[in-house]
């Protein structure tokens, strides 16, 4: 075999074993996007005048997510991101501390859990009052 066959024969193996590595991970991530994640709101806790702790518990269901809360008083609707939870994480519960909220306002709290092919699960709405 000459220099040149045997360089075109190593390049067609190793783009043969990058296909066979590759397609499995495509079909595993296009079957994903249809995945959705469970998410439920979580009550909130530490109200305060101006601030409280909100949070929320995933089950990713094999898919990695985002997960936002979607924050609504007064009129207005403010979207913070919770963090990621990774596709092998059976289950978890996060919290975030907001600030800046107005006295004696009712404010609801949604969770949303975004997944890669931006199919969102959102979760239960949470409803909470901060002291005077």
């Amino acid at each position: 075999m000459t220099t040149r066959a045997l360089k075109t024969t190593r390049i067609a193996a190793v783009a043969l074993a990058a296909t066979a590595i590759a397609a499995p991970t495509a079909l595993i991530a296009a079957g994903s996007y249809n995945t959705r994640a469970d998410v439920r709101t979580m009550p909130v806790k530490q109200i305060r005048a101006t601030s409280a702790r909100i949070g929320a518990m995933v089950a990713p269901n094999g898919v990695a997510v985002r997960v936002n809360l979607k924050i609504t008083g007064r009129g207005r609707t403010v979207t913070k991101t919770l963090g990621l939870v990774a596709a092998r994480v059976p289950l978890k519960t996060m919290y975030m501390n907001v600030s800046g909220l107005k006295r004696n306002t009712t404010y609801k709290v949604q969770a949303v859990a975004i997944n890669g092919g931006k199919k969102t699960s959102p979760g239960t709405t949470v409803s909470f009052k901060t002291k005077r």
